[in-house]
C-alpha cells in the first residue's frame, strides 16, 4: 500500500489533498512496476486485487476504479557481494551507507 498511501500523503502535505486522484483514478495514466522476479505474484495478483477493493473507498462515485498496473516488467535478481541484492536480508546499499563513506556536498555547486 506504500505506493498509494505515499501519494495521498504527498498531496496532503502539499495542500492539495485530492491531487493524488488525478493519477490513481485516470485510466489514461499507465502504471509500470519494474520488479525482481520474486515480486511478480504480488504486483500482478495481490496489488491489483487490493486496488480493486479500495477503489470505491476513496471516492463518492460508487463506480470509481483505481488504475490497475499496466505493465509489470520483471528481471532477474541483482547480486551484491555474491548474494542476492536484498534489503530485508542485509545485502543492499542504502543512503546511510553512502553518506558514511562519501561527502554528499563534495561536488555541489554554489
Amino acid at each position: 500500500m506504500g505506493y498509494f498511501s505515499a501519494s495521498i500523503e504527498w498531496a496532503t502535505n502539499h495542500g492539495t489533498s485530492d491531487a493524488w486522484k488525478a493519477w490513481w483514478y485516470d485510466p489514461a495514466v499507465p502504471t509500470y512496476y519494474f520488479v525482481g522476479k520474486d515480486n511478480i505474484p504480488f504486483h500482478t495478483i495481490i496489488w491489483p486485487a487490493e486496488l480493486l477493493a479500495m477503489g470505491r473507498l476513496y471516492s463518492d462515485d460508487c463506480s470509481a476504479q483505481l488504475t490497475l498496473p499496466y505493465d509489470v516488467p520483471a528481471n532477474e535478481f541483482m547480486n551484491f557481494k555474491g548474494r542476492k541484492f536484498s534489503k530485508s536480508r542485509g545485502g543492499s546499499v542504502d543512503v546511510p551507507y553512502f553518506l558514511s563513506r562519501y561527502d554528499p556536498d563534495r561536488c555541489a555547486t554554489t
